[in-house]
């Protein structure tokens, strides 16, 4: 999975640097560091399956001025990597109404209207990019519509599939109908063996937590 960092430059150093970030397992990503600027360096951090991780130990390095000596520290954060379920593509589809029937909010003609811009996530179309921003700004947002498709709600359901497919399987596949709904904005209902979370009145991301986290229950 990737692990991304931002590196800030609070003091002024003057001129730009070179420096990147390494694992002990090796990988190594190099950036360009402008003066009061700041970097977003993102590294390769394989796992060995889901759940709660803690952070490597990691390097930063640098060879400035000149390049020819390279002065490192080890890293080492508290916080921990949140690891989901390895998505994979499932096409199953239990879409209902919000409301038995044309759910409010949708738009008469059945197209989709502009909602808002959030942040761009991995996955999300290139035609719903916010081309504007990004020239004006340098910053990739998303566009989010509501509509009919933000009117209909999706059941992702445990019992969707057959008994034959391990745990494993289904929390793939369930993580990527999640990760679906959310980037187009739909409404859905996750229904796992012990608990129902409605994205209407879960907090964000609570989903995909509880997909990564999941016991089996026997």
């Amino acid at each position: 999975m990737p692990c991304t960092l931002q590196i800030k430059d609070t003091q002024g150093l003057g001129r730009a640097i070179w420096l990147g970030l390494a694992t002990l397992r090796g990988g190594d990503v190099p950036g360009h560091l402008s003066p009061h600027g700041e970097l977003l360096l993102s590294l390769p951090v394989p796992m060995p399956q889901r759940g709660l991780w803690p952070y490597p130990l990691m390097t930063v390095w640098s060879e400035a001025p000149f390049g020819l000596v390279r002065a490192f520290a080890y890293l080492r954060f508290s916080a921990n990597l949140l690891v989901y379920p390895a998505p994979q593509e499932d096409m199953t589809d239990n879409q209902v109404s919000a409301q038995q029937g044309q759910g409010e909010g949708a738009s008469p003609s059945g197209h989709d209207d502009f909602s808002h811009l959030q942040p761009y996530q991995q996955g999300d179309a290139p035609r719903h990019i916010a081309r504007n921003v990004l020239a004006r700004r340098d910053v990739l947002v998303s566009k989010r519509f509501v509509g009919a498709s933000a009117a209909s709600l999706q059941q992702l359901s445990w019992q969707d599939y057959p008994s034959t497919l391990d745990d494993e399987a289904r929390l793939s596949r369930l993580c990527w109908r999640v990760l679906r709904c959310e980037q187009q904005g739909q409404r859905y209902v996750l229904q796992l063996p012990n608990e129902i979370i409605d994205s209407a009145a879960a907090a964000p991301g609570q989903a995909l937590q509880t997909l990564a986290l999941h016991e089996d229950a026997a």
